[in-house]
């Protein structure tokens, strides 16, 4: 396929990556961004009594382990539902997660040194891996709910709770000192550009097609076709 035929999200995508790597780039070469060191500054300023416990309480939704549980956890849930094109888009989240991390050495951008953690972590900074979980978990299953919950309303007011959650994560990162501003910046541009490339192979229905490589998907889609079939498709009939 030539470029000037290729689906408008597909150059969107690799746009998107383009200015990722300029931006990953420019934060290999420099600890911070013009506005970065005010930014966490004077979000930190903003103390309500309450905020940073609230900010600590948020930002274990990125935390390594809870991570992979959570991925884990909504694989096994699609499989459980018999969602045949969602379950290898959840389980492949797994791919960008472990990409960030190599991101990180790579540019090996230090942390600031404004943490109100005890015990803060010494990897790199850029991008933050707690945000970019972030989007890609919460991110996924705000698509995903749409077709799981009914009625329209109730999927809508559940997927804008779940991408405030996601600003959440990030703001929560700032807050506590652990990343600068842009760190989060780069992580919502790198795991919503993963997303879409995710959500893209979905909607080709190649994910269908890594069923066969997964022993336990293709066990579970075991059944008659019409017991497998997603619900679109029945009311596509």
């Amino acid at each position: 396929m030539s470029f000037r035929n290729a689906p408008s999200r597909w150059v969107a995508v690799s746009a998107a990556l383009a200015v990722f790597g300029a931006v990953a780039y420019l934060a290999a070469r420099f600890d911070t961004f013009i506005g970065d060191r005010e930014g966490l500054t004077r979000f930190q300023a903003v103390d309500s009594g309450w905020l940073e416990g609230a900010a600590r309480g948020v930002t274990t939704l990125g935390d390594p382990l809870v991570a992979a549980l959570s991925v884990l956890g909504l694989t096994a849930l699609l499989l459980a539902l018999r969602r045949r094109l969602d379950a290898p888009v959840a389980l492949l989240l797994f791919i960008p997660e472990g990409l960030q991390l190599a991101v990180k050495e790579l540019v090996a951008r230090p942390r600031p040194e404004l943490s109100l953690l005890d015990h803060p972590s010494t990897t790199p900074s850029f991008p933050s891996g707690h945000a970019t979980h972030a989007v890609l978990f919460f991110g996924c299953v705000a698509v995903l709910v749409a077709g799981l919950i009914r009625p329209v309303w109730l999927a809508r007011l559940v997927q804008v709770l779940l991408w405030l959650t996601v600003l959440a994560v990030g703001a929560s990162r700032v807050y506590l000192g652990v990343h600068w501003p842009s760190d989060v910046l780069g992580a919502y541009l790198f795991g919503g550009t993963c997303l879409a490339v995710l959500l893209g192979l979905r909607k080709s229905g190649a994910t269908m097609r890594l069923n066969r490589f997964f022993p336990p998907f293709s066990r579970c889609y075991s059944g008659p076709e019409s017991e497998v079939r997603e619900p679109r498709e029945r009311e596509a009939e």
